[in-house]
């Protein structure tokens, strides 16, 4: 999954790439965004998360597009070229793959088409965050729910131990009171005691 850190608040969770630096610090031109970041997802899907909190787009997309960049046009790609390091697209058609390879095609080339998310099928904002903020009490929860029974089962332990080390220390009480009771008739008949009782008799 990817490592870094998620944009604070962004109802889509787009991954907090740091974007491309061209020598002179700048950002190239035509650069449009990571590829990961640039895949709308449903609201049933954000709440997808897998056990350690990561969604979809942190796991399945970013294994898929790493940090392959997306550029308007292949002549601004090549423009870039020094910072690219997972690939590069451009909307005309071109391709840099992550080994350096070149595939310059041509807008007419590519017959596959994208919806464009519609605002009217977007859910709003602040529903997004609370179903972000239910989603990460959500989380949290079940992990409260796992750290408890880890809790519950070191105790359950704990209770059987304290058992079996009391009735070890029951049954050296009973031992230890059987042995004093024999030492006390011995010495009984040690004082001479017992023995004058009989002789009187």
């Amino acid at each position: 999954p990817y490592p870094g850190e998620i944009v604070a608040d962004d109802p889509q969770r787009i991954l907090d790439i740091p974007k491309p630096r061209l020598p002179n610090g700048d950002t190239p031109a035509g650069f449009l965004g990571f590829a990961v970041n640039m895949v709308h997802l449903d609201s049933t899907h954000l709440v997808c998360l897998t056990s350690s909190g990561c969604g979809l787009r942190e796991t399945l997309f970013y294994n898929l597009f790493s940090r392959l960049q997306v550029y308007r046009t292949k002549a601004e790609m090549l423009l870039a070229l020094s910072c690219i390091i997972d690939g590069a697209v451009s909307l005309d058609g071109g391709m840099i793959r992550a080994n350096g390879v070149f595939f310059l095609g041509t807008r007419e080339d590519v017959s596959v088409r994208f919806p464009i998310c519609s605002k009217t099928h977007c859910l709003s904002e602040k529903h997004h965050e609370l179903e972000n903020q239910l989603k990460q009490r959500k989380w949290e929860m079940e992990r409260l729910q796992e750290d408890i029974r880890r809790e519950q089962s070191l105790l359950d332990q704990e209770k059987f131990n304290f058992q079996l080390r009391k009735q070890d220390f029951q049954k050296f009480i009973t031992d230890s009171s059987s042995v004093m009771t024999k030492a006390e008739i011995d010495s009984l008949h040690d004082d001479g005691t017992v023995v004058a009782a009989v002789e009187a008799k």
